[in-house]
């Protein structure tokens, strides 16, 4: 079977690749992978958002370059000359791809990886050619037309969007899926049931809810003990909530799991990974933990893991759970980058749920800080 499009395409943005980018654009390596991935992935999520529509997919492809196919190195030095046509062209093509929503992405990958704003306009306008370029090649070589290319972006669509960073799902509008109507039947008349009298309506309602009531109380009087399962591998990672007084971001917290992790028998490479605080920004120290989960991660192919992201309860409920959301994300999209099949994990952000210590002491709000990887066939 064919390698995913996505995958594919998302793999050749690796060190050797993005380091001669960086060096045209004077930007920071790491800033300018995280974001011609981000860029690669939201035009493959708005690509998938139109796999239903032949025509859409066929003007878009058509505003690739004439130069066919561009190899990063190309773009490398497209970079270096400020009048470059080819990433012009790009920029054009990625308006046109994500219409009103390409301001916001723009503006989050330069909050988010620290670039100036030209620089990342010029990363999408990058980012645009090169997916349309090899999108025609794939074509080519597998023989399909807009209509196939919009079937294998339809189906590689879940793993698309599991891999677009959590703030930017409401902004490039996910993929729905309409079931299909039921044939209308005839119209059937309900019966009417007409109260007693003599009797008010709401003693059946009273009379059900005291003996559920007594049924819950029995249930949990006479139920046996459960002996509490033990996550193995379970990587805790430094973070902090959004607060004005962060905690130490070098430290790491060997914390036991949460309640409700499931229990795995694989064990994983120890990691020590952490984050800026505040953010779910990766500190370069934790690059190490990184490649060496992914190497893990790519001689046990039949491992999948679950990154799971917490916070403490200190500051906005909903800001706590962007931001679990947000760090499980950035370790998955990591793993991704290092050559993971996106298949094989899943992140989740559960924000100040399923805390394991107190949160009315800075230790236990430390301990509640966490990001546990988890292993299992």
């Amino acid at each position: 079977m064919p390698d995913s499009l996505f995958t594919s395409l998302l793999n050749t943005i690796d060190r050797h690749n993005v380091g001669p980018i960086a060096s045209a654009v004077g930007q920071p390596e790491h800033s300018v992978m995280r974001c011609l991935q981000t860029s690669v992935t939201s035009i493959f999520a708005a690509l998938a958002n139109k796999a239903g529509d032949a025509g859409a997919l066929r003007r878009i492809l058509d505003l690739a370059p004439s130069g066919g196919d561009l190899s990063w190195n190309q773009m490398a030095s497209e970079a270096s000359n400020p009048n470059s046509p080819v990433i012009a062209q790009g920029k054009r093509a990625s308006s046109t791809i994500f219409g009103t929503a390409e301001s916001a992405i723009a503006n989050w990958c330069s909050r988010e990886y620290g670039l100036h704003s030209g620089v990342t306009s010029s990363l999408m306008g990058m980012a645009a050619p090169a997916v349309l370029g090899f999108l025609h090649r794939r074509m080519r070589t597998d023989g399909m037309d807009a209509a196939g290319l919009g079937n294998a972006l339809r189906q590689e669509g879940p793993a698309i969007r599991a891999a677009l960073p959590a703030e930017l799902h409401n902004v490039i509008a996910p993929v729905t899926t309409t079931a299909p109507r039921a044939a209308a039947g005839p119209v059937v008349a309900e019966t009417v049931h007409h109260r007693r009298r003599g009797m008010p309506g709401w003693i059946p309602g009273a009379i059900a809810a005291a003996l559920a009531l007594f049924g819950l109380l029995w249930i949990v009087g006479h139920r046996h003990p459960v002996a509490p399962q033990v996550t193995h591998n379970v990587n805790p990672m430094a973070g902090t909530a959004n607060r004005e007084a962060p905690a130490n971001p070098g430290t790491v917290h060997n914390a036991p799991p949460a309640a409700g992790e499931a229990n795995r028998e694989v064990a994983l490479p120890q990691t020590n990974l952490q984050f800026q605080n505040g953010t779910a920004n990766l500190l370069p120290s934790s690059e190490e933990s990184i490649h060496n989960l992914a190497s893990y991660l790519d001689q046990h192919p039949d491992v999948h893991v679950a990154i799971n992201g917490y916070t403490d309860n200190v500051g906005n409920g909903e800001a706590n759970q962007r931001l679990s959301e947000a760090r499980a994300n950035s370790v998955r999209n990591e793993l991704i980058q290092d050559g993971i099949d996106p298949g094989r994990i899943t992140a989740h952000g559960y924000g100040a749920q399923n805390p394991i210590a107190d949160n009315s002491t800075a230790n236990g709000r430390a301990q509640n800080r966490r990001v546990t990887v988890v292993g299992e066939h």
